[in-house]
């Protein structure tokens, strides 16, 4: 199905009278503490189970639904417009690559889980008055839970559906979020398509929580500990076009367990088995991309200058906070935050990169207040800003969900009864459909693709009509 919508792009969006939005820079509170919580015990009872039928305590969620997790992938569009803007197909597909990898930097020390959206929920992030682009997502299936989403500007169209299933294993926790993700570039007839396969959680233990998560796109493996608060990558990712051009990219983690921090991975573009360009980074960080034969050559040697410097980075860090610690005895909040700022300008300053490189992507530093904000970055602030609620958006919108808006705000017992709540009227809702007819998602059809896509944006979100809109609030 072609989109009816570009033409009118920008004039349904959510700013000011200005036409400029002023996007917020912060929560109202720090996130809610969960030190005094055990994993093992709430899990303890879940295992063999599907875990998306089961609810856990508040107080283990973020202040954000699924479908807005979803619109992280669109933190740097830009990376889209100037793929559409290149010329040559070598050219496009770098910046693909690196708009894929990106999506996955917002991922980095984020330990808390989404709230799992209702059946029917809707999520709108329109960016059209700063990046020309607007997002909408929506939750197509209950049991078994699937989100779907589309994004679209003048020059792209980019499309996904996610259905994960949980399970608990008694020391561990596997996730099979299985999905597709499909980009069409609309002035070059090209289209981009990856997928999702499994996440595993390691070493459930009682007391301290420690955690090793495994966030999967494509063979990729993003494992990150809550103890140690670092992150790691394992795995492919293979990008797949219909000109025949592909990108594989490998994600290996050479250091043992999860106090060493190992984020780089390298690949290349190619076509017909002929390599074309290589591809190398960290991806909480950057991409690059260089020739081949000068990445053959000198690629070791880099890797070993690059993992230096991020542990220079991070032993910078540790050391001017062990010396005020222990010489001068100050050790506030404030000046934690300033350091983990410092940690990620340190990151942004000079990016080592082998020798006639291009670098084509590189992370913003997150902000001050992350660490004490569920590690969220200055993108994932704006995602749930009340300010955007308006008679623009439906009754369904994740922005109006009110136990997101409680935990928020520092809630947390407000938060668990709202939450409970909304679970309760859904069972209702849902016991009350297989009596009588079961409806279906209004902005999303089911549909047979050779990609799998098997829900597909109708377009009719954007005529803004919302009268017969489900109550799930």
């Amino acid at each position: 199905m072609e989109s009816t919508g570009h033409a009118a792009m920008g004039s349904g969006n959510m700013s000011g009278g200005d036409g400029v939005h002023s996007w917020r820079d912060t929560l109202p509170v720090s996130m809610v503490s969960k030190s005094d919580l055990s994993v093992w015990s709430v899990l303890k009872k879940c295992i063999g189970k599907d875990l998306t039928r089961i609810s856990v305590p508040v107080v283990f969620n973020e202040p954000l639904s699924f479908l807005q997790r979803l619109a992280e992938y669109m933190e740097y569009a830009e990376l889209l417009e100037r793929a559409s803007k290149c010329a040559d197909v070598t050219e496009r597909f770098e910046y693909v690559a690196a708009f894929i990898v990106s999506s996955l930097s917002c991922n980095y020390m984020r330990l808390s889980k989404p709230f799992n959206p209702l059946w029917f929920e809707t999520y709108e992030l329109d960016r059209s008055d700063k990046n020309g682009y607007r997002f909408i997502a929506e939750q197509v299936s209950h049991h078994p839970p699937k989100s779907a989403f589309h994004a679209e500007s003048k020059s792209y169209e980019f499309d996904g559906v996610v259905s994960p299933r949980l399970k608990f294993w008694g020391t561990s926790i596997e996730v099979q979020p299985s999905g597709s993700f499909r980009l069409k570039f609309l002035n070059h007839n090209e289209t981009y398509t990856w997928k999702t396969l499994n996440v595993t959680i390691h070493n459930i233990v009682m007391g301290q929580m420690y955690i090793q998560l495994t966030f999967v796109f494509g063979n990729d493996y993003l494992y990150t500990s809550t103890k140690f608060k670092k992150s790691f990558l394992e795995g492919n990712l293979l990008i797949q076009c219909n000109t025949g051009f592909e990108c594989k990219l490998s994600f290996k983690n050479n250091d043992n367990g999860p106090s060493r921090q190992s984020t780089f991975f390298q690949g290349c573009i190619s076509k017909e088995k002929s390599n074309l360009r290589a591809i190398y980074g960290n991806w909480t960080t950057f991409l690059a991309t260089c020739e081949i034969t000068n990445f053959e050559f000198r690629y070791d040697d880099w890797l070993g200058i690059g993992k230096q410097f991020f542990q220079n980075c991070s032993a910078m860090v540790g050391f001017i906070f062990y010396s005020i610690y222990h010489f001068v005895f100050v050790c506030t909040y404030v000046f934690e935050t300033n350091l983990i700022s410092f940690y990620w300008k340190l990151l942004q300053e000079d990016i080592p990169l082998i020798q006639r490189s291009k670098l084509i992507w590189k992370s913003r530093p997150r902000p001050l207040n992350s660490s004490s904000m569920y590690n969220f970055t200055s993108f994932t602030f704006l995602l749930n800003d009340p300010s955007d609620i308006t008679s623009l958006l439906p009754p369904t919108d994740s922005r109006r969900r009110p136990d997101i808006r409680l935990l928020e705000t520092g809630q947390a017992e407000a938060a668990e009864k709202e939450k409970e709540r909304l679970e309760v009227k859904q069972r209702q809702a849902r016991a009350l459909m297989k009596k009588t007819k079961e409806k279906l998602p209004r902005w999303f059809e089911k549909i047979t693709s050779k990609d799998h896509l098997l829900w597909m944006f109708t377009y009719k979100y954007w005529d803004r009509e919302y009268c017969d809109c489900e109550d799930i609030y």
